[in-house]
């Protein structure tokens, strides 16, 4: 069968050749063995949000807060004692997805609430 096919794929190559490009532009479909496929769509899927007070309760802080001048990157633990640390979004999506190549992104820097995670 396969003989058959690379048979008819010379023979379509050979009168596409004959006849002009614009039969060559029309040929026959490449053999499965020698096709290559390609998605016309990215491999990225959306995850969801981040829940920063989960995430921040879960490492045994106290809290979650957005400092001034509330942007993206002004999210912080608040700790035990009150002080703040930062937070690894990166850790955060893996967490909460329980996805090892969970990615955090954001819509817009200006606003505090635009995270969410996703694979690539």
């Amino acid at each position: 069968m396969m003989k058959t096919a690379k048979a008819l794929a010379v023979m379509a190559l050979g009168i596409a050749l004959a006849f002009g490009p614009t039969v060559a532009a029309t040929a026959a479909p490449a053999t499965p063995d020698t096709a290559t496929t390609a998605s016309a769509s990215p491999r990225y899927e959306y995850l969801g949000g981040v829940n920063l007070w989960e995430f921040c309760r879960k490492l045994g802080h106290l809290d979650v807060t957005n400092e001034s001048p509330n942007t993206v990157y002004s999210w912080y633990c608040v700790r035990q004692d009150y002080s703040l640390e930062d937070i690894n979004m990166y850790a955060a999506c893996q967490w909460q997805y329980n996805k090892q190549w969970a990615k955090p992104a954001f819509w817009d820097e200006a606003d505090e609430y635009s995270w969410y995670c996703y694979l690539d």
